[in-house]
């Protein structure tokens, strides 16, 4: 069975979404130029262009890192005083319940 997709429905294909075999892979997708003797020079600037690229993903990485810590170390924050809350609240209703047995039982009281 085929699942419906814009090609099936005779709509255009996006190609912004095929994968890199379809087109072009991450390093032969860099555009090198191809002139007599300039060849290797022309690979250095693209290997630099990597390296660039490359460097600025792992900074962006390192950055998603740090935050995405800092929103788990806020929400456990938030989560565990909130559980406090809820627990002093349940210890005070058992303390209520248990004063009113206390009063009502008349073997204690």
């Amino acid at each position: 069975r085929r699942i419906n997709s814009p090609t099936n429905k005779g709509m255009k294909r996006d190609s912004s979404f095929e994968s890199p075999t379809q087109s072009t892979t991450f390093l032969t997708g860099l555009k090198v130029r191809k002139v007599e003797g300039k060849e290797e020079e022309a690979s250095e600037e693209a290997a630099g262009k990597v390296r660039e690229v490359y460097d600025q993903l792992s900074d962006a990485m390192n950055d998603l890192d740090t935050k995405i810590n800092r929103v788990l170390a806020k929400q456990e924050y938030e989560y565990l005083k909130a559980y406090g809350v809820y627990i002093q609240k349940k210890e005070n209703e058992i303390k209520k319940l248990n004063e009113r047995f206390n009063q009502c039982d008349p073997e204690t009281g």
